[in-house]
């Protein structure tokens, strides 16, 4: 599908902030011709700290996206809170119930949230750095807030385990995707992996955006088929038991054996099974999208 890019600036002091506005080509949401400004973006988005609005990990979530729905993208530094001035100025140039980010971007999208906020898109969120939690603004959010995040298997930064613990303790429904295989910087090898998974990343979440109304189907698995060649997305199921957090097929015969116990849940008041060692399993099969 044919897509509208756009690259534009917001006033800012010393000097102006780059974006970029795309969007899907045939939608009303495009820009017209002899406008300056674009329409209001279904998500305003940023990078992480080291990252680029060029870096693969943006451009392929933001391709992904703006397939169904505008995204306004916008280039930061490194400095948090100077990021999150910048996040405070591009939603006064278009004001965006939904804000999002990957990484440190992930971080100044939630501490930027205000009361208009609706919806938080957080991809590879850094929830810790060594023995560092940086939860307590996800516990700060209130309870009028959906939030997503995005996490890679493999993320260093964000352990699947300790995510859990924190989205039971926060106030606001979550949801989660969680792609296989995939590091901190959403990396899947073979390259083209990457970038099919990353561009299936955003269509995902661009459809959440559009349709989470359903509070009981939360978790999802999102991974990549090599014997066809694509990425393959779950679909929303109702458990955790969505993830196997290995690889190896010893460790998963090994968790099909051992013992399972029940966790309550403070999300939805489901009880969930939980393995006792190595993971959640799930027996849902997979829905091959190709990308």
């Amino acid at each position: 599908m044919e897509k509208s890019s756009r690259s534009i600036q917001v006033k800012y002091l010393p000097k102006a902030i780059q974006c970029t506005f795309e969007s899907p080509a045939t939608s009303s949401e495009a820009f017209k011709d002899g406008e300056d400004v674009p329409p209001a973006p279904a998500l305003i988005f940023t990078h992480g700290a080291k990252g680029k609005l060029t870096s693969d990990a943006m451009v392929n979530f933001s391709s992904g996206f703006s397939v169904l729905l505008p995204i306004l993208s916008f280039q930061g530094n490194m400095n948090l809170k100077s990021r999150v001035k910048m996040f405070n100025a591009v939603m006064e140039y278009h004001i965006c119930s939904c804000t999002g980010g990957r990484s440190m971007g992930a971080r100044a999208a939630v501490m930027t949230a205000t009361k208009k906020t609706l919806h938080l898109v957080l991809v590879s969120y850094p929830l810790h750095a060594g023995d560092q939690m940086r939860d307590q603004i996800l516990l700060d959010l209130p309870s009028s807030i959906k939030v997503v995040f995005m996490i890679g298997e493999r993320d260093s930064m964000c352990n699947l385990e300790k995510l859990e613990a924190v989205r039971d303790e926060m106030k606001c429904k979550t949801w989660r995707v969680v792609v296989k295989n995939a590091d901190h910087g959403m990396n899947v090898k073979p390259k083209v992996a990457t970038t099919k998974v990353g561009k299936l990343c955003g269509n995902i979440a661009a459809k959440w955006l559009s349709n989470c109304d359903d509070e009981e189907h939360s978790e999802g698995v999102l991974s990549w088929d090599d014997e066809t060649q694509t990425a393959e997305w779950s679909g929303w199921t109702s458990t955790m038991g969505t993830i196997i957090p290995t690889t190896s097929k010893k460790a998963l015969t090994e968790a099909t054996k051992s013992p399972v116990r029940t966790q309550k849940s403070k999300r939805n008041g489901e009880t969930l099974r939980r393995d006792g060692d190595t993971g959640l399993i799930s027996k849902r099969t997979r829905k091959r999208v190709k990308i």
